[in-house]
């Protein structure tokens, strides 16, 4: 099915909430309010200068906060997972670590993982 630009934009606002953001973007959210406008908000008082059209926004804007929120909870992540001896590390000539399986932990690694699937199970059925 070809849109025209007149029936895409139609098509946009059938998708909108209040917030002026696709519904979609709003669900599943633990933010408060308006949590796309907030992001929004948050990256122009970074970037006061920022200018960018709807999709420029989406494809730049939102996925840089992703990035960054993804690389605090990954760096988290890998430091419990060495600390926990579950993951070697190694440095790299450039300075970088890069993280490996520690092999010697491969049974308790199974365990902790066989353990927490049943844990996501069963909060998933708890769930309504």
């Amino acid at each position: 099915m070809n849109l025209s630009g007149l029936d895409r934009r139609r098509s946009w606002q059938k998708r909108v909430n209040m917030c002026g953001m696709p519904d979609a973007w709003s669900r599943g959210v633990d933010d408060q309010g308006c949590p796309i406008a907030d992001k929004v908000l948050a990256y122009l008082v970074q970037h006061p200068q920022a200018r960018d059209t709807m999709e420029g926004i989406v494809e730049w804007w939102l996925l840089e906060q992703r990035i960054q929120r993804a690389t605090a909870d990954v760096e988290t992540a890998l430091s419990d997972l060495v600390r926990k001896d579950f993951l070697i590390t190694h440095q790299c000539s450039d300075g970088r670590i890069s993280y490996g399986l520690n092999r010697e932990k491969e049974r308790e690694i199974r365990r902790h993982l066989r353990r927490a699937e049943g844990a996501h199970t069963t909060t998933d059925r708890a769930e309504p």
